[in-house]
């Protein structure tokens, strides 16, 4: 049994020194680099093999890992597949990988480097090849690869880092991998199996991307004592969503594929979660307690008639002002605070109340039924506002800068604010239509409005990346780009991408809606999609102009939204007339002509 990984005489080849001063450089050279500790702590565990040699070898280095389980559900049990990942250590990531993917698939294979190929217990997980060699002659390479290609076709899988070397700066000041090789790319082309991204978390020391800059020769006999340096350090991995072979069918050059999964490799970082949390509204005091129940139900009942909206079902909607509302205003402050608490907003008082609630009306959705309201909006009717207030008196006033030509935008316009459903409700589609219906009713007998405009929120809850990309999207499909130099942001978000080149990771993502929606719940392994509201405006044509952080909100985004009436198209004003006694009203409203397409 072989009880060292590295031997004296191994040192002795690769130094090309024989005799004495081989027999005297050997040992030194062994010790400076760390061998001797590596090849101590391998004779515990040399007895071993395969996976429980890698488990065994982890526990002796003190090494563990972290993942989240049920992302062992990415793994096909059964079929073909690769998996692509960064490398950010030059061999524990290797080990610890073998030791996650051959518990799912003990047939794992992995194209690796020289390092792990000296461990003979490992043998059976690796096929002998170089493919990121420029040396000429390798038929041991060839042949690996066409071992790793006949070891897909009878439905194994294999493991491949494709950078080829450890990640270090390379010329930057970020530490990631190099250009994935086109070989490893052609190969993963060629193959026509699903592709399972994966990525290791962290680096290597500061000496060891220091030594790289001396020369990379330095940094490659640096890893040996890298390996000895990660006892007690625990190394995140996060597993992707296989990537399917008709996706992957969308890039038709290697180069372009080969980005596209960089990207989506780099991109699980943002799934990584921070072992301190931040702590949500750490000042925040109780919500307040509900008032009288009946005497809700009786102020409710007694609004005049003129200030219901319509009635669906055992669902009514009113709007009116403030000081007809009194106990309204304070389930109103109080139902607002806990639904935006729920989501890592709120303003940690105990009702969400403010100076713009005593001028602002009030849409409300209120449940006959089980008398009790079912969600709001806050509308603020700006020429009315401007003309008392001036610009200051609009709340989203607080959030952007408006430049004079966007008053006249203004003074068209309801500002929408304070939307929310009441957490019993959200999980129903109904009460989002019917206050976005309530939206439109609220125009129907004010020809003077055209836009409705206002804050719409991306809560902090969102890992930074995941805002980003949202955003990268509503600005280059969503966007009114003639009104961006008219509206100002007073707290600018910018975006952080991680490693990630944005492009590479959104080509072909983001021809609808749903298709986006869809990949972004597929890159966060089924946590994140775009906000229930955010898409219901998009699908009513709205579009986005600027994106402001809002410390007052948890440091929430909130996209300037502005929908302009003349652009809701025909099926959504079909759609609200549906149930409307009066349709004529509502299609002349929104230059609708019944029986043509206009």
């Amino acid at each position: 049994m072989q009880t060292k990984v590295v031997t004296k005489q191994d040192i002795k080849n690769a130094i090309r020194l024989k005799g004495i001063s081989g027999d005297i450089l050997a040992p030194l050279i062994s010790y400076i680099l760390g061998f001797n500790k590596i090849n101590k702590k391998y004779s515990k565990c040399a007895d071993q093999k395969g996976r429980d040699f890698t488990s065994a070898l982890l526990k002796e280095f003190n090494i563990g890992f972290e993942i989240d389980d049920k992302e062992f559900e990415n793994i096909p049990q059964d079929g073909p597949f690769i998996f692509v990942a960064n490398h950010p250590y030059g061999g524990v990531d290797g080990i610890i990988l073998l030791n996650i993917f051959s518990s799912v698939r003990p047939d794992i294979k992995v194209i690796t480097n020289f390092i792990l190929s000296h461990i003979p217990n490992l043998k059976d997980f690796f096929f002998p090849v170089n493919p990121f060699s420029d040396r000429p002659g390798l038929s041991r390479s060839f042949a690996g690869l066409r071992m790793a290609t006949e070891n897909l076709n009878k439905g194994g899988c294999l493991g491949l880092f494709p950078a080829g070397e450890v990640s270090t700066n390379y010329g930057s000041s970020i530490i990631q991998d190099k250009e994935w090789q086109p070989a490893i790319i052609k190969l993963i082309k060629n193959s026509g199996v699903p592709v399972v991204p994966v990525y290791c978390h962290g680096t290597n020391s500061n000496f060891f991307h220091w030594l790289g800059k001396l020369h990379p020769v330095l940094r490659t006999v640096r890893l040996p004592r890298e390996l000895l340096n990660k006892g007690g350090k625990t190394i995140k991995v996060r597993i992707g969503k296989p990537i399917s072979v008709n996706e992957m069918s969308e890039y038709q050059d290697l180069k372009s594929l080969g980005l596209f999964l960089r990207s989506r490799t780099y991109a699980l970082e943002a799934n990584i979660k921070e072992d301190k949390k931040e702590v949500v509204n750490s000042g925040a005091v109780p919500i307040a307690l509900p008032k009288n129940r009946r005497a809700l139900q009786k102020e409710i009942n007694s609004l005049p008639p003129n200030k219901l909206l319509f009635t669906t079902g055992h669902y009514s909607c009113y709007l009116a002002d403030h000081k007809s509302i009194p106990l309204m205003m304070h389930e109103l402050g109080r139902r607002r605070e806990e639904a935006f608490r729920a989501v890592g907003e709120g303003t940690g008082r105990p009702l969400d109340l403010d100076e713009y609630d005593e001028y602002y009306k009030h849409l409300i959705l209120w449940d006959k039924q089980k008398t009790r309201l079912v969600g709001a909006y806050r509308l603020g009717f700006g020429k009315e506002i401007i003309e008392k207030k001036g610009l200051k008196g609009m709340y989203t006033n607080s959030l952007f800068s408006y430049e004079k030509p966007f008053a006249k935008v203004l003074s068209q316009s309801i500002e929408l604010g304070r939307s929310f459903v009441v957490l019993d409700y959200q999980k129903e589609a109904l009460p989002l239509v019917l206050l976005i219906k309530g939206l439109f009713y609220s125009v129907l007998n004010n020809n003077e409005v055209r836009y409705l405009l206002g804050p719409v929120s991306i809560s902090s809850w969102y890992p930074k990346f995941y805002r980003s990309l949202m955003i990268y999207y509503l600005q280059k499909f969503h966007s009114i780009k003639e009104m961006e130099d008219m509206v100002t942001p007073r707290n600018p978000f910018f975006p952080d991408y991680l490693r990630v080149s944005v492009d590479d990771l959104m080509q072909n993502k983001m021809d609808s809606i749903e298709k986006f929606d869809r990949y972004l719940l597929r890159l966060s392994n089924n946590e994140y999609r775009l906000p229930t509201l955010v898409k219901k405006y998009l699908k009513i044509n709205s579009k986005m102009i600027r994106f402001n952080v809002d410390p007052d909100f948890n440091y929430c985004v909130d996209g300037l939204v502005l929908l302009d009436l003349t652009q809701i198209s025909r099926q959504e004003i079909m759609a609200l007339a549906k149930d409307e006694p009066n349709k004529e009203k509502v299609y002349k409203r929104f230059g609708i002509q019944e029986g043509n397409g206009q």
